[in-house]
């Protein structure tokens, strides 16, 4: 299967870091995000990270992701999106923090 489907899928999309605890590499500052700051933060659709597709929404945690260096993003797939394969420049992890993600 040359594809990734997704179902409803909550994911903190990592780059090489976990959760929303973000640590800065160069300024050691570490700080820490509640839910509600989370839910500030703006989103955006069939932005970076998304795929390009509009079912798919981001949320830039830390860093920036059209960047070379560290980020960490929330990335909400709404339920039977489909992902075409694809490759990436960097290293990616992936926790599901909600649902199904299925890769194929």
């Amino acid at each position: 299967m040359d594809r990734l489907r997704h179902g409803r899928a909550v994911v903190r999309h990592i780059a090489p870091r976990i959760g929303v605890f973000v640590a800065a590499q160069d300024s050691q500052v570490k700080r820490r995000l509640t839910p509600k700051e989370i839910e500030a933060l703006p989103s955006e659709s069939a932005g970076a990270g998304t795929s390009g597709l509009p079912a798919v929404t981001t949320r830039v945690l830390f860093g920036d992701p059209t960047k070379s260096g560290l980020y960490t993003i929330e990335l909400k797939v709404a339920p039977n999106t489909v992902i075409q394969a694809h490759t990436h420049r960097d290293t990616r992890t992936a926790v599901v923090i909600n649902g199904l993600w299925y890769f194929g």
